[in-house]
């Protein structure tokens, strides 16, 4: 299995998905053109770490900035997750957002309301 990096654009986060750690990092801002297209890669990525490594997993969030379409995209990762979860598997996200950033911090807030797994706020 290999690790995933996408650089980021002016309209997508930065991603490193670590295979030998179980580390997921996802910065920046998210407003592509076709949102699905671009997580795509994300969820095979995810997939396949279920199937062949089945460990941990930390997701890292340090999101500016989610249109509609990539906050639909994130929530079905992140239910994704849920379900890992649920089957015993130890899962855990940081939500990062700046101190000041009310929308960022709300919209985490919003996630971990619909979540039964470990999602922590952190604000910097």
């Amino acid at each position: 299995m290999n690790n995933l990096t996408l650089s980021p654009a002016k309209d997508t986060l930065s991603v490193i998905c670590n295979h030998q750690t179980g580390v997921i990092e996802l910065e920046g801002v998210s407003y592509p053109q076709d949102a699905a297209d671009f997580f795509n890669p994300i969820y095979e990525w995810l997939e396949n770490y279920i199937d062949q490594v089945g460990a941990a997993i930390t997701l890292n969030l340090r999101i500016n900035y989610l249109n509609t379409s990539s906050t639909k995209c994130l929530f079905d990762f992140i239910d994704r997750l849920e379900e890992y979860y649920k089957t015993g598997q130890e899962v855990k996200i940081n939500w990062y957002y700046e101190q000041d950033d009310e929308d960022i911090k709300e919209t985490g807030l919003e996630f971990q309301e619909d979540m039964e797994l470990p999602f922590e706020l952190l604000s910097y």
